[in-house]
């Protein structure tokens, strides 16, 4: 058996009969200390268990033993500083990277402190927290809040500038290891999907949408989930439910029985009316194995998308322009010698240094990264056209890809032009998309953005549209194909008139207004004869009640009369609601806005039955962007640095 090295063995024997347990030898005490579960191997016992006994029963060895760990600790140093004098290398400072050991740590703190570049408190064992003081739990959750909240890898904890700001901030706390932080996590993770149940219950919201997608990273498929829902304080929630991996094939019904799975668990597939994602094949064969109360609404984003593709992105003109672009930039990002000069030329161009700029590169799966990478090299042109002058790099930079691949990087005026033309008409688009992306963005903006996009791209005759009106008709005929049937969708003709901010301002086609006003007055009128809708009643199975002429001015004159009292005082019609509510001002807030109606509406039947119609209807996102932004914070989670 090996022999036992550390100090704390001086205090200890272990129990013959159970090789778990350890006998305190102090004044004779005999107490068995328990080092772990039994069954549990030799390597995997801990010695905290007797630290913990000696503090407590017998405070003299316990300061005995403090003051041979420092020795021990002291000896260690002097050894290794001796060898290195014996190497006659020159000692330098301590390791500065992940200081794993206590040893390392010691050292490090004891040179940092010593040195004439910082100060740090004491660090020695007399004086730090035990691991059960309040004290030091407080600071390990907070270590361990960190590293989730900041998407820290556990390394961070070895390294040894947070261990020195650490040791500034409370010299009497040890930072633990990055394995017994690890060891946190699960607990932390059950404690968080306790709390996400305890508030989905709390909440008890009456509708639910969902936004889901899919991604590959490491090998490996994954899915995000997220759910939406408006409080009874008309505050927007988007709660994270489910992010993992998935290696199996993401076919229709795999995909719809692992959402109907996640729902089921945590309590909302009755109320989840709407879901999110984008508009491959995969996920419309999905809604076929999904309940039939569940309707599908395609990613607004993505459609946008589409269109910029179709008719900009992948025009072979623009696509060898950028492809271009691309190539100077790329060079530029590993070229230290273009970047100097680039800069030299904006100073030669007598521009200020705070107009100076670098390059952006771009993300060819992402239409945004390739405006923005145009953006900026127009802003450059004047100095980019210097460089490519220079003999250095006239012919140096050449194309990767496409049809001018190996060919050197030169840009025309009708290069130029062109890309002035591109960036010029993607411009709404990108002010369109970041709208749709926000996260409080409501599926009550799409209608008025496809509205307000197709105007900007209505044909002028302003020296300004030269040269893109083609280009305009094109994306024109493209949205309008794509994009036909959403004034005539109740998911989203509804939400926009449920919108304060929009209401039936922003619809193109008067039939498609007056149809969805009829589609509301007739949903209020279910809702207030019945209480909350049932989510068995679609939208689609809602009656459109129509348009009778003579007959139904007749009807209105009988009603009228109906609806007078005895003391001669109209009573309110939903038919006056929705009027009154439409013929009012547009407002400049949603959700708050219909906070203040529904207070003011305590003892207003029609009106509190409108406001639950549009709690429902105002829940759903545009797009599923949030689960494009969960993509990139599980990438970071999983950044092999760990």
């Amino acid at each position: 058996m090996p022999p036992k090295l550390s100090p704390i063995w001086e205090y200890f024997e272990e129990d013959k009969s159970d090789d778990t347990k350890v006998l305190c030898k102090v004044g004779g005490c005999k107490v068995k200390v328990s080092r772990g579960k039994t069954g549990t191997s030799k390597a995997k016992l801990s010695n905290a268990p007797m630290m913990q006994h000696l503090k407590l029963h017998h405070p003299k060895q316990n300061l005995e033993l403090m003051k041979k760990k420092d020795a021990k600790n002291k000896a260690v140093a002097e050894k290794r500083k001796a060898d290195d004098d014996d190497d006659e290398i020159e000692t330098g400072p301590a390791k500065l990277w992940n200081l794993r050991t206590n040893a390392q740590r010691q050292e490090f703190l004891h040179q940092a402190k010593v040195s004439d570049w910082c100060m740090a408190g004491s660090t020695s064992q007399e004086s730090t927290y035990d691991i059960h003081d309040l004290r030091a739990r407080e600071r390990h959750k907070g270590v361990l809040m960190m590293v989730i909240l900041d998407l820290q890898p556990w390394s961070i904890v070895n390294d040894p500038g947070f261990l020195y700001y650490s040791n500034t901030l409370d010299p009497h706390y040890k930072v633990a290891s990055d394995k017994f932080y690890r060891g946190l996590l699960s607990k932390t993770y059950e404690k968080g999907v306790k709390k996400l149940e305890v508030k989905i219950e709390r909440d008890n919201p009456e509708t639910v949408c969902c936004q889901l997608d899919g991604w590959s990273a490491y090998r490996h498929g994954y899915i995000g989930l997220l759910v939406n829902y408006i409080t009874t304080g008309w505050k927007r929630v988007s709660l994270c439910l489910a992010c993992g991996p998935y290696d199996g094939h993401h076919t229709g019904e795999n995909l719809g029985g692992w959402l109907e799975d996640k729902l089921e668990k945590w309590k909302v597939l009755d109320k989840t009316t709407v879901t999110v994602s984008d508009t491959a094949s995969n996920m419309l064969k999905m809604m076929q194995f999904l309940p039939e109360h569940m309707t599908h609404n395609g990613c607004l984003n993505h459609v946008l998308q589409l269109t910029i593709n179709d008719e900009v992105l992948e025009k072979p003109e623009v696509k060898n322009m950028i492809l271009s672009v691309r190539a100077f930039t790329n060079y530029a990002a590993t070229s230290i010698l273009l970047s100097a000069a680039l800069r030299k030329k904006q100073e030669a161009l007598g521009w200020e240094e705070k107009d100076h700029r670098a390059l952006v590169q771009d993300v060819k799966t992402r239409w945004n990264s390739s405006f923005d990478m145009l953006e900026r090299f127009l802003y450059l042109q004047e100095p980019i056209k210097k460089v490519l002058e220079d003999e250095e790099w006239k012919d140096k930079i050449t194309v990767k890809t496409g049809s001018n691949a190996g060919k050197s990087v030169k840009f025309t005026n009708s290069d130029w032009k062109l890309m002035e033309k591109a960036v010029k008409v993607l411009g709404t688009f990108k002010e369109a998309t970041l709208k749709l992306s926000s996260a409080s963005a409501c599926i009550s903006q799409s209608i008025p953005t496809i509205t307000s996009i197709l105007h900007t791209l209505k044909p002028s005759n302003l020296i300004t549209d030269h040269g893109v009106k083609d280009l305009k008709r094109r994306l024109r005929e493209n949205l309008n194909r794509r994009l036909d049937y959403i004034e005539e969708s109740d998911i989203h003709s509804i939400a926009t008139l449920l919108d304060p901010r929009y209401k039936n301002s922003y619809f193109r086609s008067d039939e498609a207004k007056q149809k969805a006003e009829r589609r509301l007055l007739q949903l209020l009128k279910v809702e207030v004869s019945s209480g909350p809708l049932s989510r068995q009643n679609s939208l689609e199975e809602v009656e459109d009640p129509g348009t009778c002429d003579g007959l139904e001015a007749a009807f209105k004159a009988i009603q009228q009369n109906a609806r007078r009292t005895d003391d001669g005082v109209t009573k309110e019609t939903e038919e006056d609601a929705i009027k009154t509510y439409l013929s009012e001002k547009l407002e400049t807030s949603c959700l708050s806005w219909w906070l203040k109606f529904e207070t003011e509406s305590k003892d207003k039947k029609i009106q509190l039955a409108l406001c639950r119609i549009a709690k429902q209807y105002l829940t759903p996102p545009p797009t599923s962007t949030n689960c494009e932004r969960l993509f990139s914070v599980a990438g970071q989670i999983m950044d092999e640095k760990g």
